[in-house]
């Protein structure tokens, strides 16, 4: 993990433990989560494939680099980007986010076959093996939020510091 990755994980999980705990206002999840959904999106090219941040655009940085491992980190980047925003729609109690949660798990399950397919080929490679704990790690959360959702409504409320229901208590 780059230092940036690790640094937009740490604000994401201290805003969402804030908006659970603490504060009922969503504005720094929604803001981190934002950001780091984005980062993963746009920047996951660089990300996966240890380029410097200046050598973006040199052309000598892509030398030793096909371009299927380009293509399938910017589709990992996707599924990674849907897995925060469905977190994030789940953090929030938005409408969507167990179709979310489902849609970014199966993308994270499929790239993990991908990603264990490809690592028997080419060996213990450390690229396969920090994006597999990735996958690991978020498969994990989505599937544990998948398994919330199965709560009743007012026992999500209070794991996710939310206001119950206008209509319920009418």
């Amino acid at each position: 993990m780059k230092r940036a990755e690790q640094i937009l994980w740490v604000l994401f999980l201290l805003a969402a433990g804030i908006k659970m705990t603490i504060s009922r206002h969503g504005f720094y999840p929604f803001s981190a989560g934002l950001i780091l959904s984005s980062f993963y999106f746009y920047l996951s090219f660089w990300l996966f494939n240890n380029i410097s941040f200046t050598g973006i655009f040199k052309k000598e940085n892509y030398a030793g680099i096909t371009s299927i491992r380009i293509i399938g980190t910017i589709a990992i980047g996707f599924a990674y980007s849907t897995a925060v925003m469905s977190i994030l729609f789940k953090i929030m109690s938005w409408p969507g986010s167990l179709i979310m949660l489902i849609q970014a798990c199966f993308g994270l399950i499929v790239s993990s076959i991908i990603i264990l397919v490809r690592q028997a080929r080419k060996g213990n490679s450390p690229f396969y093996k920090g994006l597999l704990l990735r996958n690991v790690i978020l498969i994990a959360i989505c599937g544990l939020l998948i398994a919330i959702t199965g709560l009743p409504g007012e026992q999500q409320s209070k794991i996710f510091n939310n206001p119950p229901d206008q209509k319920s208590s009418m």
